[in-house]
């Protein structure tokens, strides 16, 4: 892959990352193994990566909430951010 299709990779398997993190921990497998590949990710590395973001994409309504107390974040704050991640991972990739 060239220089700019590098980047968008490790920008996106890094947004991977924070959505395992904050409501989509069922993704934890496909991210790790995506962000193994850090030296030269290839067209195949690409097409996983774009395979995963998809399903993000399609199940974007399905996050995880945990509740701790009044003072929490709206749950439609996670969805929101969800939302808007993935509908970028429209026009970069």
């Amino acid at each position: 892959m060239g220089g700019e299709r590098k980047v968008t990779y490790h920008t996106f398997t890094k947004g991977g990352m924070f959505l395992c993190k904050r409501g989509r921990p069922g993704n934890y497998n496909a991210i790790a193994f995506l962000s193994t590949v850090v030296e030269e990710p290839n067209e195949n590395d690409r097409s996983k990566l774009v395979r995963v973001m998809n399903f993000l994409r399609v199940t974007v309504d399905e996050v995880l909430i945990l509740e701790a107390d009044i003072t929490q974040m709206n749950a439609a704050d996670d969805s929101a951010c969800l939302e808007y991640f993935c509908s970028s991972i429209q026009l970069s990739l």
